[in-house]
């Protein structure tokens, strides 16, 4: 299993730090796993879990209007 921190998951999602956090609180993005009191990380196969399916929902959406 590997784990990113919020530097890597802003790099890889292209989202920004408050984006995620928004999101995290709304339950629209995969949940932080707290390792000790200033350290707070990802799962990378449920990052990129989400990322896939929301791809896959954009394209569906992208698709209706074309």
């Amino acid at each position: 299993m590997q784990y990113l921190r919020i530097q890597d998951v802003t790099n890889k999602t292209k989202l920004c730090k408050s984006h995620i956090w928004e999101k995290v609180k709304e339950n629209n993005f995969p949940q932080p796993i707290k390792l000790s009191p200033r350290v707070t990380v990802w799962d990378a196969d449920e990052l990129d879990t989400w990322m896939k399916k929301q791809k896959e929902s954009f394209q569906k959406k992208s698709s209706y209007h074309v």
